[in-house]
């Protein structure tokens, strides 16, 4: 005969002279009522096994509270659009993620992509095409600051959505030609520059892991295989599965022969394979750029021979050339879109100085090129981003202030309907709405960011002006835009 009753509030024992069954209760001992939705369970006086009721409501607005005895309590996201109550003036919207945000319409934040630092004579973004990305809402921004000492180092911001400063990184002094990229990944940030001394011999592809607030994670890395004389010109992206680092080298014994070459590299930095490298002995590859789409990767580089100058266009398993008339000027790199699963955009400069762009069916190749600025100004440094509302294109013209021998940016939205490509006939300012950056502005690059209840686009660019508190020899600013973005210019 056993006595036991199965209750751990309970202490269970047999008087051998009669047989007889006694079950003592253990008030205050620990046990588990098997409810995920209590917490401290004890026995009480009565053998009964009982634990106090889980907090459950988490005094956010932006979340719905509940509590399942399997599970445990659940403070899931509202959608993302439900109004809330902010902390401060404007309106404030839930952002499916349990946070409540500051609908932004427009925001140019100056002095936090990198702040001011007495020691620093100027900030410009490099010459790559990704010197910002966007991960959720979270904005990284790499850029070159050159020092008073005359030394220079490679710098990357990290910024919410709404344009806060969350972390800043700096490397040690490197190479003025560092040209810094940045990729964001679902764990962080990798910035992508050359330096002098990586790789024992030139300029060297180096990798530094980034957390969301800028903090370095461990030492930086060698991208390149291949150290023979000098590897620069990076360009880097995530691709929902890979980092993917592209870079020109100049390996190849001849002052006039270079190649571009690209590696996979996991989440971690852990290299996934051999660098891949396209060129040969007839022409010079420069300027790699390379872009993620739904088939796969699509990456250009530019080609020149001593008879002309084309861009080269490598998606999924198919390659085409696209023409050029003339020369373009030095360092301009294409502006890759993709436009739906079939179809990619490519946007770049001729030696016209007029912005080219062309569609690319995945499977008959190019069509027409076609001019986006016929008669106007010159244009050069294209930057392109897609988001829920179209595609938007950026670049550098002429500044339309009589007698003033500057440069501003610019932008112009896109639709793609039914495989048709129209652009809006309103030319839009950067940063949007233009209140007082005009003057000698250049280098604007583009990137989608997740912001509610449509989104939002932010853009970084080079302000070759000095003004009061920033460096004497201008600043990397930042502007981040809720798309739509209508406003056209104001002539």
């Amino acid at each position: 005969m056993s006595c036991e009753d199965d209750n751990p509030c309970t202490a269970d024992s047999c008087t051998q002279s009669t047989g007889a069954c006694a079950h003592d209760v253990l008030p205050g001992l620990s046990c588990d009522d098997a409810d995920a939705c209590t917490g401290e369970d004890v026995c009480d006086e009565t053998g009964a096994c009982s634990g106090t009721q889980l907090v459950v409501d988490d005094d956010n607005e932006c979340t719905v509270d509940s509590c399942h005895s399997q599970s445990g309590v659940r403070n899931d996201p509202v959608s993302a659009g439900t109004a809330c109550d902010g902390d401060g003036a404007g309106e404030w919207l839930c952002d499916g993620q349990g946070v409540c945000s500051r609908l932004i319409d427009a925001e140019s934040v100056v002095d936090r992509v990198g702040g001011f630092d007495p020691s620093v004579r100027e900030r410009v973004l490099g010459a790559g095409r990704h010197p910002v990305n966007a991960v959720g809402a979270h904005v990284g921004v790499t850029f070159v600051e050159h020092l008073a000492s005359g030394e220079a180092r490679v710098a990357a911001a990290s910024l919410s959505a709404g344009g806060a400063g969350l972390g800043l990184w700096r490397s040690g002094p490197t190479a003025i030609e560092s040209d810094p990229v940045i990729a964001a990944t679902p764990s962080g940030l990798v910035v992508v520059y050359a330096d002098v001394g990586l790789d024992g011999d030139g300029l060297g592809i180096g990798m530094q892991l980034l957390s969301l607030d800028a903090s370095p994670v461990g030492p930086p890395l060698i991208a390149n295989q291949t150290t023979v004389f000098g590897q620069h010109s990076p360009d880097v992206l995530w691709d929902g599965a890979s980092l993917v680092v592209a870079w020109e080298d100049d390996s190849m014994g001849n002052s006039w022969e270079r190649r571009v070459c690209q590696r996979r590299f996991a989440v971690d930095g852990a290299a996934l394979g051999p660098e891949l490298c396209k060129g040969g002995p007839d022409g010079h590859l420069s300027n790699p750029v390379v872009a993620a789409t739904t088939k796969g990767l699509a990456w250009t580089w530019r080609k020149e021979t001593l008879e002309s100058c084309t861009y080269e266009l490598s998606w999924g398993s198919t390659a085409w050339t696209l023409s050029v008339e003339g020369y373009p000027p030095s360092g301009e790199v294409p502006a890759l879109a993709e436009l739906d699963a079939d179809h990619l955009l490519v946007v770049y400069v001729d030696g016209a100085e007029q912005l080219m762009a062309t569609v690319v069916n995945a499977t008959s190749g190019p069509t027409g090129a076609f001019v986006l600025n016929p008669g106007g100004p010159s244009r050069w440094e294209p930057s392109l981003a897609t988001t829920a509302d179209g595609v938007y294109l950026s670049w550098r013209e002429r500044t339309s202030v009589p007698a003033v021998q500057a440069d501003d940016v610019r932008m112009q939205r896109g639709a793609w309907d039914v495989g048709q490509l129209t652009w809006s006939p309103s030319v839009l300012p950067i940063p949007y709405p233009d209140t007082w950056c005009t003057g000698d502005q250049g280098r604007a690059a583009l990137v989608a960011v997740q912001m509610v209840p449509s989104g939002a686009m932010a853009a970084v660019w080079n302000d070759r002006v000095a003004r009061l508190g920033r460096p004497e020899h201008g600043d990397v600013l930042l502007s981040i835009m809720r798309t739509p973005v209508v406003r056209p210019v104001e002539m």
